[in-house]
């Protein structure tokens, strides 16, 4: 292993693979903790079996020509390469394709399940399910804990509490169970010539398409129709558009394995930053 980050974090390159630098450890009165390894390239990352819940981020380490040399800086700069949630019992590993940092947050299950219970109204223990899905929710978390090289969360127990609450919060609403909701389907229109343009809309969701197109298949004047639009539909067609596209992003989020890119692409956002 060598020495990548600086400060406090530079001390977790010494550490063996067995020992990894602990901040508010599993077993400790605290609900979440963190701890974090520095890899190699070709180590297998075969983590322990936990009595917490545990959330994983493996984060790139190459080169460090610029923007610091810290676990901040290295989020900022290469982002997260696979996020794995392993429920409290369960081991989960992998082998590092290149130099890498893992981050882990363990949280108490008893602090998931009281949150549980006072969210869901139920009294048994609350399960998670074992996942390496890209959540950019998850991704939230990675960011304020590696804040200031991690000292934030290191030093100051509320934030730790504050974080705890959060992610109880998030995987509650990703694992409760809920039956799978249909797309909404667009509105029922009296007037033929709008049916048509929302019919031509509904088939060219994943493109771009101008008014000058919708007025045409209409047979109205640009103006004509958007005014004809909004009075039958009560928003403008560019509001309607977007909400049948994030309709639709919400159906395939929930529906299937597809990555935030692939999904803004099938919605017709011109990219998954503007997504």
């Amino acid at each position: 292993m060598t020495q990548h980050f600086v400060e406090d974090i530079a001390r977790i390159s010494a550490a063996t693979r067995k020992n990894p630098a602990v901040v508010a450890p599993p077993g400790g009165a605290e609900a979440l903790g963190m701890a974090l390894w520095v890899w190699d390239s070709g180590d297998e990352a075969a983590l322990h079996t936990a009595h917490h819940h545990r959330i994983a981020f493996e984060v790139p380490r190459e080169g460090a020509s610029d923007g610091g040399t810290g676990l901040e800086a290295a989020v900022r700069r290469h982002g997260c390469r696979r996020v794995a949630v392993t429920p409290a019992g369960m081991s989960h590993g992998w082998r590092m394709e290149k130099d890498a940092v893992a981050l882990g947050l363990y949280l108490d299950p008893q602090h998931l399940n009281a949150l549980a219970a006072k969210e869901l109204g139920q009294t048994a223990p609350f399960t998670i399910e074992r996942s390496t899905a890209f959540d950019a929710q998850l991704l939230g978390f990675l960011q304020i804990a590696s804040a200031e090289d991690g000292a934030l969360f290191r030093q100051n127990a509320i934030i730790r509490e504050a974080l705890a609450e959060a992610l109880c919060t998030t995987l509650i609403h990703a694992h409760a169970p809920r039956a799978a909701n249909p797309e909404p389907q667009p509105p029922a229109l009296r007037d033929p010539r709008l049916q048509r343009v929302v019919a031509f809309i509904e088939r060219r969701l994943d493109r771009q398409f101008r008014v000058s197109d919708l007025a045409e298949i209409a047979a109205m004047s640009q103006f004509h129709l958007m005014r004809q639009f909004r009075a039958e539909t009560g928003r403008t067609l560019g509001q309607y558009v977007l909400e049948r596209r994030i309709a639709r992003a919400t159906m395939l989020l929930e529906r299937s394995d597809l990555a935030l890119v692939e999904v803004a692409v099938a919605c017709g956002f011109s990219s998954q930053g503007h997504f």
